[in-house]
């Protein structure tokens, strides 16, 4: 019945999100689902109420190699610079009240570090490199323009 019904059909499209990211989908008996959760749970790697992390960032590699389970906490540690970043650096940002002043942040958990008195974006980015790997452990990632 599948092969008549949908014989010729596409099974797959693309879709890309304003930020130049995206990823893809697959549509199966009128449903949609993204096809890096389909491989996950191929692969029996699929856990309810997690989220899958594509390790490069780019959502459109869904090479086994690339895919990992991530809670939603450890997935926005592997995100990119924001395009209206200030820095040019993810988590840098520049405090005009009091002592002015780079600082930088990480949160993991809903939970902020911050730390501040940095001349620039590239003392502060840095700085934040060294903490990082220790807060976010496989999940970090430093971005920069």
């Amino acid at each position: 019945m599948f092969n008549t019904k949908c014989a010729g059909k596409t099974a797959t499209s693309r879709h890309i999100y304003p930020n130049g990211t995206g990823c893809y989908y697959v549509s199966l008996d009128g449903h949609r689902y993204k096809a890096h959760r389909l491989i996950m749970r191929i692969l029996g790697r699929l856990v309810d109420n997690l989220e899958i992390d594509h390790i490069d960032g780019n959502g459109l590699n869904n090479a086994d190699a690339n895919l990992r389970v991530a809670t939603s906490s450890q997935n926005k540690m592997n995100t990119r610079v924001r395009r209206d970043s200030g820095s040019g650096y993810k988590g840098v940002h520049y405090r005009a009240t009091y002592v002015s002043s780079w600082y930088y942040e990480i949160t993991k958990n809903g939970k902020r570090t911050r730390k501040a008195g940095f001349k620039t974006p590239e003392e502060a980015a840095h700085a934040r490199e060294k903490v990082l790997s220790g807060i976010h452990g496989e999940f970090s990632k430093q971005h920069s323009r």
